[in-house]
């Protein structure tokens, strides 16, 4: 017998926390229920965005800091992407 998984709304629930993104709609902060349509078709043209997609119970605090901080992973990968996008 499989035992069926039930995610509460609040773990379906991701926040954005990279580069805008006009195109898709994306933008910083952005907070979404699972990975829309929008989500979906930017991640395949840009994979790197998957890496900026966090769980909003996650340690937003901590990430946003890092975010900030040089040379830490977030703040490579937001570069790295604000870069590809055409960003300086």
């Amino acid at each position: 017998m499989s035992k069926k998984i039930v995610k509460t709304q609040e773990e379906s629930k991701v926040i954005y926390l990279g580069p805008t993104i006009k195109e898709f709609g994306l933008s910083n902060g952005s907070i979404y229920d699972g990975f829309t349509n929008n989500v979906k078709v930017a991640l395949e043209k840009y994979p790197k965005l998957k890496n900026l997609i966090f769980p909003v119970n996650s340690n937003l605090g901590n990430i946003k800091a890092n975010l900030l901080k040089s040379g830490t992973k977030e703040s490579i990968l937001f570069n790295s992407l604000k870069k590809e996008l055409g960003g300086k």
